[in-house]
């Protein structure tokens, strides 16, 4: 019998206050070169989220190079494309998010 999503996560509330990262608040995965991979799981809905950004000063949708739900690059004006973003790293980034979207566990194989 295959344990719910639901079942996995009152487990990880009985266990305790340490492996409930990622409940409801965006919690970090993983960190490809500059950029952070970080997941949410709504405690309601069951949908898990996750994000992709280069962290700096500005709030997540100020001024942060980020990706979005459906893989799009934004790249705010202040900000040149050609000296931030690697091909490669940026696939690799879009590679991991696809990862973390399909379920709980995250590894990079």
């Amino acid at each position: 019998m295959k344990p719910t999503l639901l079942t996995c996560l009152f487990v990880l509330f009985l266990v305790g206050k340490s492996t409930k990262a990622g409940i409801d608040q965006f919690t970090k995965l993983d960190k490809i070169e500059n950029w952070e991979i970080e997941r949410r799981i709504d405690s309601e809905t069951q949908a898990v989220r996750c994000r992709a950004s280069i962290p700096n000063h500005y709030s997540w949708f100020g001024g942060r190079i980020r990706i979005k739900g459906n893989g799009e690059l934004i790249v705010p004006d202040e900000f040149s494309k050609q000296n931030l973003i690697k091909k490669d790293t940026l696939e690799n980034v879009r590679k991991a998010l696809k990862i973390c979207k399909k379920g709980l566990i995250y590894k990079i194989y």
